[in-house]
C-alpha cells in the first residue's frame, strides 16, 4: 500500500545519503575463508583447537620481535594476522570481520578493502612487537580495528553529506565500541591493545588516503592507488618512531 500526500501540499523528499557500492562482499568472504583455512592448517600441525600454546604459535609463524628483527623473518608481520590462538579467538575475530567488512568493502571496493586490511594488519604487527618485544602475538584483530578506523574516517570525511543525527549517532557508536575494546584490553592480559591501536590508526589514516566520492564507482583509481602506496611508505617511519619510543621504555636494543 502506498500513502499519497495532499495534492495541495506537495511532499518534499528528505535529503538522503547516496553511496555507489561495489559488487558483493567477495573480499570479506575471501579473508574469512583464508583465516578459517589457516586455522585448519594449524590443527593439522598439532595445534590445540581451544588453546594454542605460545611455542606452537611461534613455530607456525606468530609475531615476535626477535624472530623478525634479529632473524629477519619479516613474513611474520603478515602471516601472524591469519593465525589464531583458539576457536573462541577465531570466532570473535571472524564475527567482527563479518560485521565491519561488508560496509568497508562497499565503500572502498574489493581491491581498496583488501589493500587497507593488509596494511592495517602489518601496522598492527609492527606496533605489537615494538611495544611488547618479548610477547608472541597473533590474530586478525589489529586488521579488523583498521576497518573500524576506516569506518570512523568515512563518517568524519562525509559528515556534511549526511543528516547530523546520523553522523552523531554513528560517531557515538564507533567511539563507544573503541572505548569498550580498550577497557577490555586493560583488564584482560591476553588482549593486544598495542596492535589494536596500530591497526586503528592506520585504518583511520587509510580511510582518508583511499577515500572516494560517494557517487563514484568504488574502483581503484590512480589517486587511490597513490593513497594506498602512501600508507605503505608511512609504515617505515611509523616503525622507526614506535620502535625508538618503545626502546626508551623497555630498554632493549
Amino acid at each position: 500500500m502506498q500513502i499519497l500526500g495532499d495534492p495541495a501540499q506537495p511532499a518534499t523528499e528528505p535529503q538522503r545519503v547516496q553511496l555507489v557500492v561495489g559488487r558483493g562482499t567477495w573480499a570479506t568472504w575471501l579473508l574469512i575463508g583464508l583465516n578459517l583455512a589457516a586455522f585448519g592448517w594449524m590443527l593439522t600441525r598439532g595445534a590445540d583447537a581451544m588453546s594454542v600454546s605460545g611455542q606452537m604459535a611461534y613455530d607456525l609463524g606468530a609475531n615476535q620481535y626477535h624472530a623478525i628483527r634479529l632473524d629477519g623473518e619479516w613474513w611474520r608481520l603478515v602471516v601472524s594476522t591469519f593465525l589464531h590462538g583458539g576457536l573462541l579467538h577465531l570466532f570473535f575475530n571472524m564475527w567482527g570481520l563479518r560485521v565491519l567488512g561488508p560496509f568497508a568493502e562497499a565503500y572502498l571496493g574489493g581491491a581498496g578493502f583488501l589493500t587497507l586490511y593488509l596494511i592495517c594488519g602489518v601496522a598492527a604487527s609492527v606496533t605489537s612487537i615494538a611495544w611488547n618485544p618479548e610477547v608472541v602475538s597473533l590474530g586478525a584483530s589489529g586488521a579488523i580495528f583498521g576497518l573500524l578506523g576506516a569506518t570512523l574516517a568515512f563518517f568524519v570525511r562525509h559528515r556534511r553529506e549526511m543528516p547530523k543525527e546520523l553522523f552523531r549517532g554513528q560517531l557515538r557508536s564507533i567511539l563507544m565500541l573503541i572505548a569498550i575494546n580498550v577497557a577490555l584490553g586493560l583488564t584482560i592480559p591476553q588482549v593486544d591493545n598495542a596492535a589494536h591501536f596500530g591497526g586503528l590508526l592506520f585504518g583511520f589514516l587509510g580511510g582518508f588516503l583511499v577515500d572516494r566520492p560517494l557517487l563514484v564507482e568504488p574502483r581503484m583509481t590512480v589517486r587511490r592507488w597513490i593513497g594506498a602506496a602512501a600508507m605503505v611508505v608511512l609504515i617505515v617511519p611509523f616503525l622507526f618512531v614506535v620502535t625508538m619510543t618503545s626502546a626508551l621504555v623497555h630498554g632493549w636494543g
